[in-house]
């Protein structure tokens, strides 16, 4: 059935011309037919002519609405076909995102999926035909019911189909709580007919392989998991060359790197996994497919990039280390010919890329020259790597894509994620670095508000991240990254900071989180002193905002520090350690509860528990004497929505008044995080007016 066959030909026609309107803004084709190039002999100057600027200047300081800043992606996430014709991305109808293709002869737009739920992923596994998934990846009740599904679509629009019913329909038998679920692990160059996939019906843990027809989803037995294996390393051709061998999975301690011999089908063990919760991480296979680079710790604690021999034991290679960063959450950087691994991209103070092929470094330093003051990466490209998608990040604009057609001589902008933002200021986000009251070096960002002199002293919010093992990044990457830029345009500096416990610094600086929040908290709070020693930040007007351990840092900054801050924001945060973690065994998550009892602590062991309840700020809801905003999903599975209904029958116990000491949001459909843009934009405008008597720009 066809498109518009299928879904209305009115509708159809309403797409085409609303997206025609919408892309005429973004797309500029810009030509030197004159120049014939290619990627080896680029010279740097080409991409400075051809590339415009995209970059506006800010204008006097205004009060931005909220809207700018959190409303969805206006387009995101293209890829181009593997025959290089057809462009396809994300771009909202009717406020929903869905995918839409681009014919790169005619240049026309279309809408293809019509779906009325938010399309967040999607690939190409041929030529003609899409995969996608709705609301995978978000936070929401809708995303739970919508979670693992599969969508097939020809770019004709015909055999519209679903081929991966939702985990929650896959559950077999009454009573039945295994997720049952296929997922895709490889499309398939030498076979476009098939792609690769894992199916966990006949064990759990240990999916087996089969093909999937990408046009039916109808399912081919490859071969059955060889023992316990819990995930596949493939080659680019979807060859199986190792994968996580996990033996008890009671037992963190019982992973371990297994590799199989191609030539044989027999498995061994290649490297020992320590605990599950630090294993190596994959990244790919070499360019002669002998060895396969996984970045792991070394002794000393710092990941480190390594590759290991498919051919025999041992024979570990060193391949690239940091003093500071570990080399890890990285972007492979490919070899458009042999998909081999040509570098790796991951974050120090910003986005890095090495290469350990000199050919894509230069062209890298090309591209960079053209799209200056950003970060800049390939991230898809055609079979032929000759038509390139080049994703831009920055702290100064909103990411973008670019389109670089190598053989033609051509580059053109795609567009920018948030063009809403053209017209506010954009902060720089300004890598720093204090030391903490027992001299050791924490890194984080400062954001300052536009016209800021040093010497000025303005109102500080510092915004602690989330996990407590994650880490603040660099650039603007999604919408969560505008909120400190929104607060900027209220007049606020905003400090984030990667205390200990942080990832990415080495494990040493994650486990000294470990069973002592105290030494975490201490590093927040010593960066509130630096940024006032400094003369940054009015001592008078200090805030804290933060969402889950962000979250847990505010309420604990309110209670044990109110003489610091002047106000405080709690997005779903933990207030009862213990609580907290017996809820993880209620809900049958007894890794998630395993973890806190070893790198929070243990509420069965006296002494830990006396920590732990330090550390839970509702026993300490009366020293709170600063306006307080809360904000709950009430069907987060992260963070239960009952330390928040505890936390506010508390502060009535002590009280506090709604509406006068404290402000509550709840949300019926959010889990873990703010996903819907409509709520989230009507959120932060009650946020907004919270923060009209501390905001400069309201005073």
């Amino acid at each position: 059935m066809l498109f518009h066959e299928k879904f209305g030909l009115s509708f159809y026609a309403g797409l085409c011309v609303d997206l025609m309107i919408f892309f005429s803004a973004l797309l500029s084709l810009l030509t030197l037919s004159s120049i014939a190039l290619n990627y080896l002999s680029m010279n740097r100057s080409f991409l400075k002519l051809v590339m415009i600027s995209l970059f506006v200047d800010a204008s006097i300081a205004e009060i931005i609405p909220v809207d700018n800043f959190f409303q969805n992606p206006t387009i995101r996430s293209f890829n181009i076909s593997p025959d290089g014709k057809t462009i396809a991305g994300l771009a909202p109808y009717e406020g929903v995102m869905n995918v839409f293709i681009l014919d790169m002869e005619t240049r026309r737009p279309r809408i293809l999926t019509g779906q009325k739920r938010d399309v967040t992923s999607f690939y190409w596994v041929n030529n003609e035909r899409i995969f996608y998934s709705v609301n995978t990846g978000e936070a929401t009740n809708d995303a739970r019911r919508y979670g693992g599904a599969i969508y097939g679509i020809n770019i004709d629009g015909s055999d519209h189909e679903l081929l991966v019913k939702p985990w929650l329909e896959r559950r077999q038998g009454f009573g039945e709580i295994m997720k049952r679920s296929i997922n895709v692990i490889s499309v398939l160059r030498n076979d476009p007919k098939y792609v690769l996939v894992q199916n966990n019906d006949r064990r759990e843990a240990y999916p087996d392989l089969f093909l999937m027809n990408v046009q039916n989803g109808n399912l081919k037995k490859l071969r059955n998991n060889p023992g316990e294996l819990t995930s596949y390393f493939l080659d680019p051709d979807g060859e199986v060359i190792g994968g996580l061998w996990w033996e008890n999975l009671e037992d963190p301690t019982t992973a371990a790197i297994f590799r199989r011999n191609v030539e044989t089908d027999e498995w061994s063990e290649s490297m020992k996994v320590n605990t599950i919760f630090d294993m190596p991480e994959f990244v790919g296979l070499n360019s002669k497919k002998d060895r396969i680079l996984v970045s792991k710790r070394g002794e000393d604690g710092m990941k480190r990039l390594y590759s290991i021999s498919l051919e025999k034991e041992g024979g570990e290679k060193l391949l690239l280390e940091d003093e500071t960063y570990d080399i890890t959450d990285f972007t492979v950087l490919r070899n458009m010919k042999s998909l081999g691994i040509a570098g790796i991209r991951f974050d120090k103070e910003k986005p890095t890329n090495v290469f350990f092929d000199k050919m894509y470094e230069r062209l890298y330093a090309m591209i960079d020259d053209a799209i200056p003051d950003s970060s800049n990466y390939i991230s898809d490209f055609d079979d032929s790597g000759t038509k390139l998608i080049i994703h831009s990040i920055s702290d100064r604009h909103s990411p973008q894509y670019f389109l670089l057609d190598l053989k033609a001589g051509a580059m053109e902008p795609l567009g920018d994620i948030f063009p809403n933002l053209a017209q506010v200021y954009l902060p720089e986000q300004r890598p720093i670095e204090y030391e903490a009251n027992d001299g050791y070096t924490i890194h984080g960002y400062l954001y300052l508000p536009e016209g800021y002199k040093d010497g000025d002293k303005v109102p500080l919010i510092v915004n602690p991240h989330g996990g407590p093992w994650g880490r603040d990044k660099w650039g603007i990457r999604w919408w969560f990254d505008l909120e400190p830029i929104y607060l900027v345009n209220r007049g606020f500096a905003v400090l984030k900071t990667n205390f200990r416990a942080s990832t990415g610094y080495g494990k040493e600086h994650e486990k000294a989180s470990y069973k002592d929040w105290d030494r975490t908290m201490q590093d927040i709070w010593d960066g509130v002193n630096w940024a006032i020693d400094a003369g940054y930040a009015d001592k008078d007007n200090i805030g804290v905002v933060g969402a889950s351990f962000g979250g847990t840092a505010t309420m604990l900054s309110l209670v044990h520090h109110p003489e610091m801050f002047q106000f405080g924001i709690n997005f779903f945060g933990v207030v009862d350690v213990p609580e907290q973690i017996r809820t993880y065994y209620q809900w049958d998550r007894d890794l998630a509860g395993d973890a806190w009892k070893q790198q929070v602590g243990d509420p069965d062991v006296p002494e830990e528990l006396e920590k732990i309840e330090r550390w839970s700020a509702i026993n300490y809801v009366e020293k709170i004497d600063d306006p307080l905003f809360l904000y709950h999903g009430l069907v987060d599975r992260n963070v239960d929505v009952e330390q928040t209904r505890a936390l506010v029958g508390k502060l009535k116990s002590v009280g506090k008044k709604e509406g006068k000491d404290y402000w509550i949001e709840w949300d019926t459909d959010e889990a873990h995080g703010a996903y819907n843009a409509e709520k989230r934009i009507q959120l932060y405008k009650k946020i907004d007016e919270f923060l009209k008597p501390f905001a400069p720009v309201y005073n």
